[in-house]
């Protein structure tokens, strides 16, 4: 009985041993739907929010200049290298972002290649993406190292998603190709690795119950 105690306190120490293992330690792993960025960063134990661009920019501060910061989940911040204007998505007047959803988003004017930069690393992230104009251009997400993720997307309604998990990210690009007139990002979402206290607070919990199911077996 004590051996199978004593078997049962290791499986739950390596438990807690991987949940503290670094995420940033993850490969990188770039994603084209949200369905699986948010398995993949679920999966790697993070918390994921939404990014809320009208927390940022009022309806009566259209313009987000280049070097001003974009408030993001989790207390941290997103830059970009050009101005870019906020726009909401009108509902019936034309066709829709996708899926029928029509969000506040980010617009470049006449610039088809943007830089991002976090204000810390980050180990997972997503943007959904679409031209300007109502026609099909390819579209690239650029993670900082090389990595790039291609997608062919419509204007008309058909925004994509591009993402990533893992790694550990400072910088990305977003690009539209092939005579585009600027384009237009929304739906972003950032993945966090948990606060060390929330993981030691799970540990000790752990822990506890071990301790506690060792006594009843005494009695």
């Amino acid at each position: 009985m004590k051996n199978f105690q004593f078997k049962r306190m290791i499986a739950l120490a390596v438990v807690v041993g991987a949940l503290v293992v670094p995420t940033q330690a993850l490969a990188l792993v770039t994603h084209t739907d949200f369905a699986s960025w948010e398995t993949a960063a679920l999966g790697d134990g993070l918390i994921i929010a939404s990014v809320n661009i009208a927390d940022t920019l009022a309806s009566n501060n259209n313009i987000l200049f280049a070097g001003n910061p974009l408030g993001l989940p989790f207390s941290e911040t997103l830059t970009f290298d050009t101005k870019l204007i906020r726009r909401e998505v009108p509902n019936g007047d034309w066709a829709t972002w996708s899926n029928g959803k029509t969000p506040i988003v980010l617009v470049t004017k006449l610039v088809n290649v943007i830089t991002a930069t976090f204000d810390a690393p980050v180990v997972a992230f997503g943007v959904e993406m679409e031209p300007n104009q109502f026609s099909i251009f390819d579209m690239i997400l650029t993670i900082e190292g090389g990595t790039m993720i291609t997608q062919s997307v419509n204007g008309n309604a058909g925004a994509k998603f591009f993402g990533w998990t893992g790694g550990s990210v400072s910088s990305f690009t977003l690009e539209c190709q092939g005579g585009c007139r600027g384009f237009a990002f929304a739906e972003m979402v950032k993945g966090e690795v948990p606060e060390p206290s929330t993981i030691l607070l799970l540990g000790s919990g752990l822990v506890g119950l071990v301790a506690w199911r060792k006594r009843m077996l005494q009695v």
